[in-house]
């Protein structure tokens, strides 16, 4: 059964393979989360070559600083499988303190660069001239604050298994609960690395108690259903919370509040699990600041595009400036530089107001197959930061319904 094929891969393996025996830096968090790049380095620092594992998970580009390379000398950097058009020559010490570029199309993909010391002379395509060529954009660095501590001491100063909503998270992905210091003194956390002062919680014994048929399902259980659901606590000012990330996937994808009396869960393998009281579980929100702040509003008139209300906020931010189509009454106006979207090419964004309300128009968005989760990355004025809002994009036959449409409601 050997062929060409074959015998490629092996040659690959031969040529990279080698460098897995020598030092290893992470160069990234490590992270199942999809919406987080992932990059690791394998470095051999006697002959100064090496290579760089990169995976862009939502596809684009990411700026990656190496590790362990010599300040003093030169280094050609290439993308193993495009080293014509991306090999480059930079210096040791501006690669590690610059970073340099690793990128892609739009689609989640993978990327190896290779590097070796070499006598030339700094030289190769700029940054600008490799995301042209991949038709990609370098995603600014996303910076949020999950919630600080004059928000988190709003919060009721529960005691024992108490729990209840709180408020929405900073990342419009999911919800922080408050807890009763008697219930948060159980919970079983992994040994990682605090984020943003939450520490991971184990996704294998602790979960969401669901109802008496289902009983208490674990973190995990979300993850293995497609939604990359975790869970995060901690302390601030004598209050107790949990985070449960990403439970945006839970709700409809229209929009609509998916309310329900739960209960977190300490699972214990051999029975007895330990329940907080019942809460009412918010997976789906729209319009309480900074939580989710767009939803579902319509079809264009020619169902090829669709039409989304949006908050104040997210409106003041992606504005910008040209006038587009007229729809739905609405003369649509262009989004400024700093918005993007992550999702299929071929669409295009437009901002509007009619009536006091906001909205965004994603023509040409009935391209798309299925709905898709998507992120909208905008700068955001109020709080000076890049930051992200998550929504469905709805394509041909949208998550929820099958072929069954949403009304197309008149704005």
């Amino acid at each position: 059964g050997i062929n060409e094929e074959t015998m490629s891969a092996l040659e690959e393996w031969r040529s990279l393979h080698k460098y897995m025996y020598n030092d290893f830096y992470q160069l990234t968090d490590y992270s199942l989360d999809t919406e987080k790049n992932l990059a690791m380095e394998f470095n051999d620092y006697e002959n100064r070559e090496g290579e760089i594992l990169v995976y862009l998970r939502m596809g684009g580009a990411e700026r990656i600083f190496p590790r362990g390379w010599d300040k003093n000398a030169n280094y050609e950097v290439r993308d193993r499988d495009y080293p014509e058009r991306t090999r480059r020559i930079v210096s040791g010490k501006d690669a590690m303190e610059k970073g340099i570029l690793a990128a892609r199309g739009n689609e989640p993909s993978a990327a190896v660069l290779e590097y070796r010391a070499v006598e030339e002379a700094l030289s190769g395509p700029e940054d600008g001239a490799i995301l042209a060529f991949f038709g990609a954009k370098e995603r600014p660095a996303v910076t949020y604050t999950v919630a600080d501590e004059a928000e988190l001491r709003k919060a009721p100063a529960l005691k024992g298994a108490e729990a209840e909503y709180f408020m929405p998270d900073g990342m419009s992905t999911g919800g922080i609960y408050a807890v009763g210091k008697g219930f948060y003194e159980k919970i079983p956390f992994e040994d990682k690395a605090e984020e943003n002062g939450w520490r991971p919680i184990d996704n294998l014994r602790f979960g969401i108690w669901v109802d008496e048929e289902y009983g208490a399902l674990p973190m995990r259980y979300w993850n293995s259903a497609g939604f990359p659901v975790t869970a995060w606590g901690r302390e601030a000012g004598g209050r107790y919370f949990v985070w449960l990330k990403d439970t945006f996937g839970f709700g409809d994808p229209d929009g609509a509040w998916k309310n329900g009396v739960r209960r977190l869960a300490v699972i214990d393998p051999e029975g007895g699990n330990i329940l907080s009281d019942e809460f009412t579980f918010c997976a789906n929100e729209f319009g309480k600041l900074p939580g989710r702040e767009i939803r579902f509003g319509c079809y264009d008139t020619e169902r090829t595009g669709t039409i989304y209300v949006i908050s104040d906020r997210i409106y003041e931010s992606i504005k910008g400036e040209g006038e587009g189509p007229l729809e739905k009454g609405i003369r649509w106006r262009g989004v400024n530089d700093e918005t993007e979207l992550l999702t299929d090419s071929g669409i295009a964004p437009w901002a509007g107001e009619k009536d006091g309300t906001k909205y965004l128009y994603l023509q040409g968005s009935q391209s798309k197959t299925m709905s898709d989760r998507t992120r909208l990355y905008f700068f955001d004025k109020e709080r000076k930061v890049y930051t992200y809002t998550v929504f469905y994009l709805y394509g041909r036959h949208h998550r929820a319904g099958g072929d069954a449409q949403p009304e197309n409601v008149s704005l």
